[in-house]
């Protein structure tokens, strides 16, 4: 008998310790072990009472300072205890979270809060490409030791000095800068301002030859009839030379050395002066004349031909051509300044020309003087004291 009080006795324990358990379990609900959320972070829900129906949560109740472990024992099978429902949170914007391990046991979920966390797991998985509006993008801040060793230290590097631009190649036509003609004062010399006007030509002369070379290679062929027309009348026209080399020399050269060159060129000139031909092509000739016998004097001042280059000149410049009397009478008066003893009737011509064409009277009469008291010319000496006797004044 006393061995059967005993199970007995113990059953009935069992069961009023079950009947406390229960108790226990209405007043607060179990504390659920930790958790993941849906980003990844632990949380610890203390008796968190959820409404699976609306969504809601109460607060929890506060949980005591200290706690003492009670024995449990074994539910009954068909008393389970209820878990509560979980809230979806708020999805974070996504930032670095350092992800912890997840515990061996996941509470039981409602379908609604697992639909929630596999929209919100989806979407971190699948980002869009597309920004919303009016959300910034969140960059990951790197800490300042990261900072340190991806970023190098820049120097700053002295200003290098400004250089310019080397020329490119030209491709089109480039325009020559001619200094403006400036006014002839008294302190300018006619040198001078002849030297100007030299230099300007033979600047517009070489820019038409580019211009037309750029029309040539570009395939341009009415702009190249227009450059070729005007660099036609450009050599065609008579450039006068303001200057010769017989006013540039001066009265004082002395025809002292037989130079070859000079000789030879002297009879060149001979060749074009004397050419027989037609008035077009004896243009051509006497130009050329010209040339040969300016340059006997420019480039052979110590020639015994410079005398004779000169009066040719003065008689081409008398011609019908260049109808130049002024600078034939002077360069007459060259050749018999240069060499007193010319045999060339230089005096008489100087004497006519500013006598009858450049009407320098006062002139004349010293020129007409010097034929009778030098010439040895007999002829030219009667000629000249009869045109002094007409220029003589009446009483």
């Amino acid at each position: 008998m006393r061995h059967v009080t005993c199970p007995l006795a113990l059953v009935l324990c069992v069961v009023a310790l079950a009947a406390s358990v229960m108790a226990q379990t209405d007043a607060a609900p179990p504390v659920p072990p930790q958790r993941l959320h849906d980003m990844g972070d632990v949380v610890i829900e203390k008796g968190a009472e959820v409404a699976a129906e609306n969504g809601t949560a109460t607060a929890p109740a506060a949980a005591p300072a200290t706690e003492t472990a009670t024995p449990t024992a074994a539910p009954a099978p068909d008393m389970v205890p209820m878990q509560p429902a979980r809230v979806p949170a708020p999805a974070p914007t996504p930032t670095p979270a350092t992800t912890e391990t997840a515990p061996a046991e996941t509470p039981v979920e409602t379908s609604a809060v697992e639909s929630t966390r596999n929209l919100a797991a989806r979407d971190i998985e699948t980002p869009t490409t597309t920004q919303p509006a009016g959300v910034s993008e969140q960059v990951p801040t790197p800490s300042v030791s990261q900072m340190h060793a991806a970023t190098p230290a820049v120097v700053p590097a002295e200003a290098a000095p400004a250089v310019e631009p080397a020329p490119a190649m030209a491709t089109k036509p480039y325009e020559v800068q001619v200094p403006p003609a400036r006014p002839v004062s008294a302190a300018t010399s006619e040198v001078m301002a002849v030297e100007r006007v030299a230099v300007a030509r033979e600047t517009y002369r070489l820019a038409l030859e580019s211009l037309k070379q750029f029309y040539v290679s570009n395939g341009n062929a009415t702009k190249l009839e227009w450059v070729s027309k005007e660099l036609m009348g450009l050599n065609s026209i008579e450039q006068y030379h303001y200057l010769s080399e017989m006013e540039l020399a001066g009265p004082n050269l002395r025809p002292t050395d037989s130079i070859p060159a000079a000789d030879q060129l002297y009879q060149e000139g001979l060749d074009f002066k004397n050419y027989p031909a037609f008035p077009d092509e004896k243009r051509e000739k006497l130009k050329v004349a010209v040339q040969k016998f300016r340059t006997i004097i420019s480039d052979y001042p110590r020639s015994d031909k410079i005398d004779d280059a000169a009066y040719m000149l003065g008689e081409i410049y008398e011609g019908w051509y260049y109808n130049d009397f002024s600078r034939a009478a002077l360069a007459f008066e060259r050749c018999f300044q240069w060499n007193p003893k010319t045999i060339l009737p230089a005096r008489i011509k100087a004497a006519r020309l500013y006598d009858q064409k450049l009407m320098q009277r006062d002139k004349a009469v010293v020129l007409y003087n010097l034929v009778i008291s030098e010439s040895t010319n007999e002829e030219h000496r009667r000629e000249a004291a009869q045109r002094l006797n007409q220029l003589a004044p009446r009483p």
